[in-house]
C-alpha cells in the first residue's frame, strides 16, 4: 500500500491542543502463500460420454484469505491423466472422454495437488 500519515489531535482539560503526526509504511505480501487447491464439489468426480469434454476449474486458497482462480497453466497449474485410454486432458484443464472406463487426473500447483475422478460412458 505504501506510506500512510497518521495524525492525532487531542485536547486536554485546559483546552490546550496537541497534535502528533507519524508516517508508517504499510505493505502487503506480493505473493501470499497458497494453502490449498480445490475444485468445486460438483467437479470432484466428472461424468463424461465418449467424445464429450468438460473444463476443470481450480481455485487456490491463499493465506491472505482470498480464493483465486488458478485453473490456467499461466497460474502454474498442471494436469496429468493417469489412463490416456480413458480420457485426455490439455494444459488448460479441458478433459475429453476417449473410451468407457474410469481414471483420475492429478492437478498440481506449486507444492499442492489434488485428484479428480473421471468416469466415461459410451455415447448414446
Amino acid at each position: 500500500m505504501g506510506p500512510i500519515e497518521l495524525r492525532i489531535i487531542a485536547t486536554d482539560d485546559s483546552g490546550q491542543t496537541i497534535e502528533l503526526r507519524k508516517t508508517v509504511v504499510v505493505g502487503l505480501p506480493s505473493d501470499p502463500a497458497m494453502q490449498a487447491i480445490k475444485v468445486d464439489r460438483d467437479q470432484e468426480t466428472l461424468f463424461l460420454r465418449v467424445g464429450a469434454n468438460e473444463k476443470i476449474y481450480v481455485n487456490g486458497h491463499f493465506l491472505d484469505g482470498l480464493v483465486r482462480d488458478v485453473s490456467p497453466s499461466a497460474a502454474g497449474t498442471t494436469y496429468e491423466v493417469l489412463d490416456l485410454e480413458v480420457a485426455i486432458v490439455d494444459s488448460e484443464g479441458l478433459v475429453t472422454g476417449i473410451s468407457r472406463g474410469r481414471t483420475r487426473i492429478i492437478i498440481r500447483n506449486a507444492d499442492r495437488q489434488l485428484q479428480v475422478e473421471i468416469r466415461v460412458k459410451e455415447k448414446r
